[in-house]
């Protein structure tokens, strides 16, 4: 079943049984819980794990110590990219492909680029030396973050276990707003780290967004909207749009889908934590 189609199926599901219960690259990629409480209207309920287990302080501390500008003391990442991340004999990125490391593959840099002046689908990168089960190529770094990938429709709440499995730190985040029947269901993770583009890979897998958007190149354009190529008939909407401060850098990513009865939009801004990527379904 078409993905949008099961999501709108899905949510108006529950708008239903809510009002029932009141009576009121690419060159360098391969060639292709717990109950809610019921709240006040308009009045928010917001679950933070790190108030409960006490990590704000460590992630706090791991962003602090991450530049995403320089990734040189860092060694486990992992591939983000869907059809597979191009591993090649030399740093030339003509070089002769040794093999494709598929998605959600755990790769060892053993040697960081010099520079990361590469773009390939909006990411920025360079040309990374790593190992792969013991065979040694180069590799795009702008498809490799620090965070594991998340398994098949694994929800944000898990998501947070499974990094925190795979030794980082991230904090659940979880908001729900009723207002006169207009339900808001806001769910997402906060991470640490200061990069958009990292951001970036984990919403696009974590939330669906489509894979023929990408991130629009640098620009000092205030806001840049960028559409579905492969938006369906139904949908009213279905769109990217980067703002951008004076100096160019990026300060919130807005992904938007819309359709009747049923709304998505994912926001990846960051937090005093982190970076927050979080998605808001609205069920009408």
């Amino acid at each position: 079943m078409n993905t949008y189609c099961f999501r709108w199926f899905f949510f108006m599901l529950i708008a239903f049984t809510l009002s029932a219960c009141s009576s009121n690259p690419t060159s360098e990629t391969s060639d292709k819980s717990d109950d809610i409480p019921e709240v006040e209207k308009t009045e928010k309920t917001v679950e933070s794990k790190a108030e409960e287990l006490g990590e704000t302080k460590g992630i706090d501390r791991a962003v602090e110590e991450y530049d995403p500008h320089d990734r040189k003391h860092e060694k486990a990442f992992y591939v983000f990219a869907y059809r597979g991340l191009n591993m090649r004999e030399t740093a030339d990125p003509r070089s002769t492909i040794l093999q494709v490391v598929p998605f959600g593959a755990k790769v060892e840099i053993t040697e960081h680029p010099s520079r990361r002046d590469m773009f390939v689908d909006g990411y920025a990168g360079g040309m990374a030396r790593v190992t792969v089960d013991g065979q040694e190529g180069y590799m795009f770094d702008g498809y490799l973050c620090r965070f594991p990938t998340p398994e098949k429709e694994m929800v944000p709440k898990d998501y947070v276990e499974h990094i925190k499995k795979a030794g980082s730190i991230a904090i659940y985040h979880h908001e729900r707003l009723d207002d006169g029947g207009y339900i808001q269901n806001t769910e997402g993770v906060i991470v640490p780290t200061n990069s958009f583009d990292e951001a970036f890979l984990m919403a696009k897998v974590l939330f669906g967004i489509p894979d023929g958007l990408y991130l629009p190149p640098p620009s000092k354009k205030a806001e840049t909207r960028i559409d579905n190529p492969d938006k369906d008939e139904f949908a009213w909407n279905d769109d990217l749009t980067v703002k951008r401060n004076k100096t160019g850098e990026i300060e919130i990513i807005h992904y938007s889908f819309r359709t009747e009865g049923y709304g998505l939009n994912v926001f990846i801004e960051k937090d005093s934590r982190g970076m927050k990527v979080a998605e808001m379904a609205i069920a009408d």
